[in-house]
């Protein structure tokens, strides 16, 4: 007898082993869960608020479109508010929003990829603009200011038909020019 264990002991033993394994389970799926949390972290930085009225033409458009089932649907939809992306972004976009074809895109998952084509346009504009507004008189740190006439004179040696007048209206929020 002494070579057979007994039956008690060998679920005891069992027993040992899954305690084990569920705690390590949850040590994974606690881990996992922080990652899930940084990741969505990473995503808001890759983000851009939008503006009121941004959203509004946003809901606008989201409202009048009855289905929003296919990238090609939301393509369309992005183009008509403004978007230029080319189907490789509209297929890596809908990837990290986790959108599957066939479903209806949410309001929120829309404005989700407006803020990241937002974001994407302002990250590749920022350079440039900087460049130009230390050119024209402000510092690449982005303080200081570009004297109006040297902007408007800028504009008219670069026969640039924008109404740079109506610029600097919209932007200038305290008056000065």
């Amino acid at each position: 007898m002494s070579g057979i264990e007994p039956v008690h002991e060998k679920k005891r033993v069992e027993g040992r082993g899954r305690g084990r394994g569920r705690r390590r389970f949850e040590k994974v799926a606690i881990m996992c869960l922080m990652i899930r949390k940084a990741i969505r972290k990473m995503r808001m930085k890759t983000r851009m608020p939008l503006r009121p009225q941004e959203l509004e033409a946003i809901k606008g458009q989201h409202n009048a479109t009855p289905t929003l089932d296919s990238p090609q649907k939301i393509l369309q939809l992005l183009r008509q508010l403004g978007q230029s992306v080319s189907n490789s972004e509209l297929e890596e976009i809908l990837g990290a929003t986790c959108f599957k074809a066939g479903s209806h895109m949410s309001l929120e998952r829309l404005i989700r990829i407006m803020e990241t084509l937002k974001r994407r346009h302002h990250d590749s504009v920022v350079p440039d603009t900087v460049e130009a507004f230390a050119a024209l008189g402000g510092r690449k740190d982005r303080q200081g200011g570009v004297d109006v006439d040297i902007l408007r004179g800028a504009v008219q040696a670069f026969e640039l038909t924008i109404d740079i007048d109506a610029m600097i209206q919209e932007v200038d929020q305290d008056g000065l020019g």
